[in-house]
């Protein structure tokens, strides 16, 4: 499971701080496609890294005042672009200013050009700049004029996004960072508990998203399901202290896997894989997400 916060308890992230993340899905290893990358998952410290500049365009770089740490993450879909903005819901400035600067793209990241999204901090220090780096098959960001402040409230971290031509990293890396988590390969603050495409017959009416937590809730959503019951009930029930289930019955064509989607009101969930796909006839899958009961609004609702 996700540790319950991810707040003011990793070290800065230029010399002293560790972890990694798994990319939220295989990324080739040139623009054309033609291999695939593997992702180390093993946490890795980062003292003594003399990386190189990586050519990348920062295409965000802002501040968490609430000293929010999100694992470090390669972005390469519509539905994780969603989810990683879940780390700021309870900033809801800071939310907008990150959807924003997705959406000033041209495109969604892909595979061939994804997004690498790092923080680093908490300190109480301030960043004007960052850059891309890589040091043999580790990549990590470089955060740029940090200056102690004279008077400090409170330590807060920064975000920086680059958007990168996937030719421009190593063929297998390893993302490092600034996390006190555990690594997984959800891109937002939700764990994916279980996903499984349903046997499910023409005609089927799947039941709408919902909160799982309780017995009788997840009882319900589970009795609903035309199949995979067993390991929807059985996943669902594995809750670390603090955390709270969500259940959905998603809408897709050749999905991998899924994300959870945070916004300041209300969660909801998306696919991931088969964007291009059309299919001849809706395929349906469920999916069951925990998620530390303070990354969600305070009277959430579900979309």
């Amino acid at each position: 499971m996700r540790s319950k916060t991810l707040l003011i308890t990793a070290a800065i992230l230029v010399a002293t701080a560790c972890g990694t993340d798994k990319a939220d899905e295989p990324a080739p290893a040139s623009d054309d496609g033609a291999a695939d990358t593997a992702i180390e998952s093993t946490p890795e410290p980062t003292e003594g890294i003399a990386g190189q500049t990586v050519n990348a365009e920062l295409i965000f770089l802002g501040d968490s005042a609430s000293g929010t740490v999100a694992p470090p993450t390669l972005l390469t879909s519509p539905a994780a672009v969603q989810a990683y903005a879940g780390w700021f819901a309870s900033e809801p400035g800071l939310f907008r200013d990150v959807q924003g600067a997705f959406a000033a793209r041209s495109s969604y990241p892909s595979p061939n050009r994804p997004l690498l999204a790092f923080t680093n901090g908490p300190s109480c220090a301030t960043v004007d700049d960052a850059d891309l780096m890589a040091d043999g098959a580790r990549v990590y960001a470089a955060f740029h004029g940090e200056q102690p402040s004279k008077e400090c409230l409170a330590a807060h971290t920064q975000i920086a996004i680059f958007a990168v031509s996937r030719s421009k990293l190593p063929a297998d890396f390893t993302l490092v960072g600034t996390d006190s988590s555990s690594t997984d390969a959800s891109a937002g603050p939700g764990e994916l508990l279980t996903f499984h495409e349903l046997n499910s017959a023409l005609g089927y009416q799947p039941s709408v998203g919902r909160e799982v937590t309780p017995d009788q809730a997840l009882g319900e959503f589970v009795a609903a399901l035309p199949s995979h019951q067993a390991e929807v009930r059985d996943a669902a029930a594995k809750l670390g202290d603090g955390e709270r289930a969500f259940g959905f019955v998603l809408t897709g064509c050749a999905a991998r896997t899924a994300e959870l989607i945070v916004t300041p009101s209300q969660v909801s969930a998306g696919t991931v894989g088969g964007e291009l796909v059309r299919c001849i006839r809706p395929v349906f899958y469920v999916a069951v997400f925990a998620v530390a009961a303070d990354q969600l609004p305070s009277n959430v609702t579900i979309g």
